[in-house]
């Protein structure tokens, strides 16, 4: 799947709310959803002693098999707006992950809480950024991960560290194993925008017919 490909997949994902039909030149406003999101480096974040924890709204709904004996959490950010035109932004506001790992620092107990929050997905960049803190002090918004085929059509997303984040998650936790490029998840998204009323008699409109069946899939998971 190009870059191409992976854009019309997140737009094809859009439900539209209401018989209504989405004008690609104005920006609708977009009013719920789920982002779900499988942790696939659970397992390498716990081999450096880094636990995972979820902040706010973020919810843990299950814990799939990977591999034979391998379960990782699959959790779930609301969505809590952004817009859709010709590209999407999709926020995740309230919600978020968090790393703690204890150093063995010079400070007692040496624990460090890095936090990730506010995801927002921009398919204009492919990008998935957030709020980040460490020990309850804010660093900035910070773009995240670089958004990629999967390869996996439940999940057809892949979340990729940036050069920044690798380099900021090292510094803060005290570990060298974070790369640019690295898989820390897979995800699926299925915003809902509402667009104004039209002649349209339709209550969820596919934005990109070629990937109705991906939508499908995810229709039947949020059932």
């Amino acid at each position: 799947m190009q870059i191409t490909g992976i854009k019309a997949a997140l737009l094809g994902g859009v439900l539209i709310s209401g018989a209504a039909a989405l004008d690609t030149a104005t920006a609708a406003p977009i009013v719920g959803g789920t982002t779900q999101v499988r942790l696939d480096a659970a397992p390498v974040f716990g081999s450096l002693d880094i636990a995972v924890g979820l902040l706010g709204a973020a919810q843990l709904l299950g814990t799939p098999e990977i591999s034979p004996n391998v379960n990782v959490p699959l959790v779930g950010f609301p969505i809590t707006g952004g817009t859709a035109n010709g590209d999407l932004t999709i926020a995740h506001d309230g919600s978020g992950l968090s790393l703690t790992r204890d150093t063995n620092g010079p400070a007692a107990g040496g624990v460090v809480v890095v936090s990730l929050a506010n995801f927002l997905i921009e398919t204009a960049t492919l990008s998935l950024s957030g709020l980040v803190s460490v020990d309850n002090a804010v660093v900035g918004t910070v773009q995240l991960f670089s958004i990629a085929n999967s390869g996996i059509p439940a999940f057809p997303f892949a979340l990729n560290l940036t050069n920044g984040a690798a380099a900021a998650l090292n510094g803060a936790l005290g570990v060298t194993a974070f790369e640019s490029g690295v898989r820390v998840g897979v995800a699926t998204t299925l915003p809902e925008v509402q667009a104004a009323a039209v002649p349209t008699p339709a209550t969820a409109l596919l934005f990109g017919a070629a990937i109705a069946p991906l939508l499908a899939g995810w229709r039947r998971r949020a059932a």
